[in-house]
């Protein structure tokens, strides 16, 4: 299988990110932080192209990739390169220092779409517009890996924003 997303992840999480540190010119994620936009009908378009699984994220893609992998017993390597950031995410990092792709690895409440499908449905996929490939799944012990930008890979956590800590 290939592991897909729909539009652009870590979006939530880059507006938190400046409207927590009183940042201007953030307008799009910030809007997406406050007003989030739930993809009912590319989820639709999706299940009904026929892909094997499909989880929002809503905790971040770091945890929803770990949930889809427990659930099928399977392992899933993504290229971080590959995931979609939108520039806001990039302007963040550099501001902040951090890495950008970790906005959508452990952000959360962007309520896009990550999902696997056969390999067969790749042209079927790219045709509907928002879709990224970003990974496969392979056989092996549920895990979670990601190559990075120096193409070394690295073990994913399994952690996520936490609707419910205390």
């Amino acid at each position: 299988d290939i592991v897909g997303v729909t539009n652009y992840v870590g979006y939530a999480a880059t507006g938190l990110g400046a409207l927590t540190h009183s940042l201007q010119g953030y307008p799009m994620t910030t809007i997406g932080h406050q007003r989030p936009n739930p993809q009912i009908e590319l989820g639709i378009q999706l299940r009904e192209l026929g892909v094997h699984s499909m989880n929002d994220i809503s905790d971040g893609l770091s945890s929803e990739l770990w949930d889809i992998a427990q659930a099928s017993q399977v392992a899933i390597i993504i290229d971080e390169a590959r995931v979609p950031l939108h520039e806001e995410t990039y302007k963040l990092a550099a501001s902040l220092q951090t890495n950008p792709v970790d906005y959508a690895l452990y952000g959360g409440e962007d309520f896009q779409l990550v999902f696997t499908a056969p390999k067969s449905l790749e042209s079927s996929l790219q045709d509907l517009d928002g879709i990224t490939i970003i990974g496969e799944v392979i056989e092996g012990t549920p895990s979670v890996q990601a190559i990075t930008k120096d193409k070394t890979i690295r073990t994913l956590d399994g952690k996520g924003y936490n609707h419910f800590h205390e």
